[in-house]
């Protein structure tokens, strides 16, 4: 599936002080669609590859790649955190909070994307971490922001260890993990 031609939003800024036509403020992403560029998201991984590898999860459940769940993925994969869909819609303007939410359910469905609750009162999404990487997050335990972050491989290697340690402990067999780091960030310190 060839990536759709980068449109422009419709802003109507002089008529709501800056704002687009749902209130929300122009994005700080750069002009045009992710989906137009291939960018390297991680180890590697391109945006292309993540849209072809959603593409073929969501054949397997019997859903198609739509327009809308193409967006979502790029949105997600340009964002270096988890985001809540008022986030994500603040990124895309295109993009309609009903179908969002809709089509959010079915990529998570498909093993594409995962919900990551963290203290706060908002779901935030993320891409797969098979499809990202392996990564943490930072939360800010004020205002809620969330940056993912990687461990250097010594340091999760480590982390492996003492959390296999742990878990053999209390007889608990691991799956995965994810560390959430709560603290303070800049903006807020």
């Amino acid at each position: 599936m060839s990536p759709r031609a980068s449109q422009p939003a419709t802003r109507t800024e002089d008529q709501h002080g800056g704002r687009d036509r749902r209130g929300a403020r122009p994005s700080a992403e750069p002009a045009g669609s992710p989906l137009s560029t291939l960018g390297v998201v991680s180890d590697g991984i391109t945006t292309g590859d993540i849209h072809v590898a959603v593409e073929q999860r969501l054949g397997r459940i019997g859903q198609r790649a739509t327009a809308a769940r193409r967006s979502l993925v790029a949105v997600l994969a340009a964002t270096g955190a988890p985001l809540t869909i008022p986030e994500i819609l603040e990124r895309d303007d295109a993009l309609a909070q009903s179908s969002a939410y809709r089509n959010l359910t079915a990529l998570e469905e498909a093993g594409a994307v995962r919900k990551v609750v963290i203290g706060d009162d908002h779901t935030r999404y993320e891409l797969a971490e098979d499809l990202t990487g392996h990564h943490h997050h930072m939360v800010c335990g004020d205002c809620g922001a969330v940056a993912d972050f990687r461990l250097a491989d010594t340091a999760e290697a480590a982390l492996d260890t003492a959390l296999a340690h742990a878990a053999s402990a209390v007889d608990f067999e691991i799956d995965n993990h994810s560390l959430d780091i709560v603290g303070t960030c800049s903006a807020c310190a």
